[in-house]
């Protein structure tokens, strides 16, 4: 430390009291270029004040020290500062490279994505040719038809990478309407016999028209013609009908005919009144005075009274239909007094051996609730 003192004399003398004024400048090396000045300003009265310049010199010596202990903890502040600032240094640093790494990957990534969408713009194309068409799902009328194909691709490119379906579908049409097979309409009624004296023939016809086949469709099978034989001058009674025919009539009751394939003269009951008359009854029950629930052999023989309640038998009932097909009629009473009834066309009954009941369909009805389904038996 070194100290300067710049004494300035006044000019004017002052008898009383000797006064200087000393003007000290104080400079403290405290380190290396730094340099504290001090200028200090006193009044130099007399050598007793050297003892309170040099009191004055010792603070500033301890203050010298204290500011040198500061420094020195502002120095190891700034150390470590240093420190942390050059860690940071070498940490950006490494940053900065593995973003550079980051950015040449994603540079090499880029690359093979490019590569792979020229590999896939070309697998797009990678289907299979089509297939042949299907046959149309449809024989007649509007159908439809199909193709496939198969998404050829490399193992590793799969997952939906073909474009487009592997299906095709378009309309067909074979024929433009379907066919549909003919139905017989109804017989017509029978001719007189051709034979005004002894034996003859009587027909009757019917048409493959209800309806028509068209369109390809199959023609009716059987006959549209059927022939009897018929004899006037004996008045053969086959059923109730020729009773009518010839008439025989006297009102609904019991009468006598003689089945074309037996010979043999037997009694019925016939329906005059009901729908023009002529009906062959082969079964009435009206008040449950006869038991129905019966063994086969008796439904086979018949059973009950012509007068009453009966049923006709299957033997009968099998020969009098067994010369042509007829009409079936049933005429059905309820409890509350309602009626209705039922007709339906072709009836006939198979051989002795089934004994299934058989008709073609139903031609009317009224107030009725049976249902006769066609061409089924009904037993």
């Amino acid at each position: 430390m070194r100290i300067w003192c710049i004494m300035v004399k006044p000019t004017k003398t002052v008898r009383t009291r000797i006064t200087k004024t000393c003007i000290c400048i104080l400079m403290i090396w405290l380190r290396a270029n730094i340099v504290m000045i001090a200028l200090m300003v006193t009044t130099c009265f007399s050598e007793d004040r050297l003892a309170i310049l040099e009191g004055q010199m010792t603070l500033m010596k301890a203050f010298q020290s204290n500011v040198e202990v500061r420094l020195d903890a502002i120095q190891g502040d700034l150390g470590t500062l240093t420190k942390r600032v050059s860690n940071l240094e070498s940490l950006v640093t490494t940053l900065e490279n593995k973003v550079e790494e980051l950015i040449g990957r994603t540079t090499e990534v880029y690359g093979i994505i490019n590569e792979q969408s020229s590999t896939i713009k070309d697998v797009h194309i990678s289907w299979s040719d089509w297939s042949a068409w299907s046959d149309c799902s449809q024989s007649c009328d509007r159908g439809r038809i199909s193709r496939h194909r198969l998404c050829n691709v490399p193992p590793h490119l799969t997952d939906g990478i073909c474009i487009g379906g592997d299906t095709e579908t378009e309309e067909c049409v074979i024929r433009e309407f379907c066919p549909f097979d003919g139905q017989w309409a109804l017989w017509s009624t029978w001719s007189t016999c051709s034979g005004s004296c002894g034996d003859g023939v009587e027909t009757r016809n019917r048409s493959c028209s209800d309806p028509a086949p068209a369109y390809g469709g199959k023609v009716c099978p059987g006959h549209d013609i059927e022939t009897n034989p018929c004899n006037l001058q004996q008045s053969v009674k086959y059923d109730c009908s020729d009773v009518l025919k010839l008439g025989l009539s006297h009102g609904s009751g019991v009468y006598r005919i003689t089945p074309w394939n037996t010979h043999k003269e037997v009694d019925v009951y016939c329906d005059m009144d009901t729908d023009g008359g002529g009906w062959t009854v082969f079964q009435r029950r009206f008040d449950g005075s006869i038991e129905f629930n019966r063994s086969f052999v008796e439904y086979e023989q018949g059973f009950g009274s012509l007068d009453g309640e009966f049923w006709m038998g299957l033997g009968l009932l099998y020969s009098i239909p067994s010369r042509a097909k007829m009409t079936l009629r049933m005429d059905m009473n309820s409890s509350k007094g309602t009626t209705g009834f039922d007709e339906c066309s072709g009836f006939y009954i198979s051989p002795p051996d089934q004994y299934n009941f058989n008709v073609d369909r139903r031609i009317n009805s009224a107030g009725s609730t049976l249902i006769i389904e066609v061409d089924r038996r009904i037993w």
